[in-house]
């Protein structure tokens, strides 16, 4: 796949190649309940926790010892919402686990972009691999990335990922430079204004 597109003045035409995803058959639900290194009390006092601290210290006082992630899901077992104020806006969806094998890609960096059919839902850039951002990141969604203070968009990518895996591809081009890398990432989405980047923009899943 070859993209043309103007970048601050400059006509750029990048090479992408398809990078062949891997699937596993099995989906994974309350991903969130596995974060159990802290406890509710020591959870609340994470500055980005704090706004929830005194709910917390005032409602669930008998709780406060708890596991974070066994306090959230008996709170949802329980029908309490109280449960996705811990949570980022996609931390409690339903999630895959997918990766990419090409030996030769996933050690590099650069530009890649999702699609589905012939339409681009999503650009983004890797400065350090693609084997981190795809297999560790994307593929791969860890129970802190379902908190507010982990990673939305992993969370927010991976199930638009599942519930589109049979017409799902990846391409990607290998850039060197970092500020080049960004430089043209910024001026890709401003190009192709992807569903996928802009329902991150609003919040939206």
């Amino acid at each position: 796949m070859k993209l043309s597109f103007w970048c601050e003045g400059e006509n750029i035409s990048i090479a992408f190649r398809e990078v062949r995803l891997k699937f596993e058959d099995v989906v994974y639900q309350n991903v969130f309940i596995c974060k159990n290194n802290r406890t509710v009390a020591q959870t609340i006092l994470h500055k980005r926790y704090q706004n929830l601290a005194s709910r917390a210290k005032q409602d669930y006082s008998q709780a406060l010892q708890i596991p974070i992630g066994t306090f959230l899901l008996n709170l949802k077992n329980q029908g309490d919402a109280f449960y996705k104020e811990f949570l980022n806006d996609c931390g409690d969806l339903v999630y895959c686990r997918f990766c990419i094998a090409d030996e030769e890609r996933r050690k590099k960096r650069g530009i890649y972009i999702y699609t589905v059919g012939k339409e681009i839902r999503y650009v983004g850039r890797c400065l350090n691999s693609f084997e981190r951002r795809i297999n560790n990141g994307h593929g791969r969604i860890s129970p802190k990335s379902c908190f507010i203070d982990g990673q939305k968009t992993d969370c927010h990518l991976n199930n638009l990922a599942l519930k589109n895996k049979d017409k799902l591809q990846l391409f990607a081009a290998v850039i060197k430079d970092a500020e080049r890398i960004k430089k043209l990432e910024r001026c890709m989405i401003r190009e192709c204004n992807p569903l996928w980047n802009i329902a991150l923009r609003r919040g939206k899943n």
